[in-house]
């Protein structure tokens, strides 16, 4: 199942965007996204019910052409990929640690992967993670300095994200679950 839904907001000169991927347990939703947060394009499918790496990898190829084709088509220039997972990550590695609801992913190098398929550099991150970086960026937590989120999907995840006073990004992203090991053992 494809849902796609274009969202440009006009401009004559080529911007850079990004593919964000948010590849969860069910779906896995993607956009071109500008620096402004403008999306250019979206879209939705079902995730793989994959038994290797391969073939989520294949999915998320193919969903960044697709971004590609319709934001370059809008004046877009795809520059990097950026994908975002339930689950326990590496972001410095690049690998995925621990993904309960993408077991076939559990220790995968998936930026190594995304990289060479795509010719771009790539970043991993925790769903949650992102998620609260983005709210204060560009949704509810805007202009707070401290904010949880609680993601709530085929799982559910936590986060809290601190803001020093001389910062635009976050001083510091606590996945609570880290410290929490009796909700971990009774969530899953």
């Amino acid at each position: 199942m494809t849902d796609s839904n274009r969202n440009a907001k006009g401009s004559s000169s080529p911007t850079g965007a990004v593919f964000a991927a948010d590849l969860g347990g069910t779906h896995l939703r993607a956009a071109t996204v500008d620096e402004a947060g403008r999306i250019h394009f979206r879209l939705k499918q079902n995730t793989p019910q994959a038994e290797t790496p391969d073939e989520i990898v294949q999915a998320l190829v193919a969903a960044a052409r697709e971004c590609e084709r319709q934001s370059c088509a809008a004046g877009s220039d795809l520059r990097a990929i950026s994908v975002v997972v339930p689950g326990s990550v590496n972001v410095k590695a690049g690998v995925i640690i621990k993904a309960p609801n993408l077991p076939c992913l559990d220790g995968f190098r998936l930026t190594d992967a995304l990289t060479k398929e795509l010719g771009r550099p790539a970043i991993l991150e925790n769903d949650a993670n992102a998620a609260a970086v983005g709210e204060m960026w560009q949704g509810a937590g805007r202009g707070r300095r401290t904010i949880v989120c609680v993601t709530l999907g085929t799982g559910l995840d936590t986060c809290v994200s601190i803001h020093s006073a001389a910062s635009p990004v976050p001083a510091a992203v606590v996945d609570v679950w880290k410290f929490m090991p009796q909700l971990r053992r009774s969530s899953a």
